[in-house]
């Protein structure tokens, strides 16, 4: 079951990548121009949703990590981010030496 599961992640960030680079398709067409195996189809579109939510988060964290950089607060970088199984996610952003608190979660 996790190498089927682990084939939908990546049917579903392929999906993401056709959708962001042609934005008037959807997902389910997107899938079809693929080739998307239909045993697949419903994990890989889950998959690809949430490739597309992570994307929209990720861009928000950069700019709070190049805010905070600004300010001198952080290092530029890209922060770590994790997505639990429930579908929350969670980034980490390591502050400088010499703040109140060791990083931002």
């Amino acid at each position: 079951m996790a190498a089927a599961a682990a084939l939908a992640v990546l049917w579903g960030r392929r999906i993401a990548d056709l959708v962001e680079e042609r934005p008037w398709l959807s997902a389910e067409e997107a899938a079809e121009r693929l080739g998307c195996p239909p045993v697949t189809h419903r994990r890989a579109l889950i998959a690809a949703h949430s490739e597309q939510r992570i994307g929209g988060v990720r861009l928000y964290v950069l700019g709070v990590v190049q805010e905070l950089a600004g300010a001198g607060m952080t290092e530029p970088g890209r922060p770590d981010g994790v997505e639990r199984s429930s579908g929350a996610s969670a980034a980490v952003i390591r502050l400088a030496p010499g703040q109140e608190a060791a990083a931002v979660v």
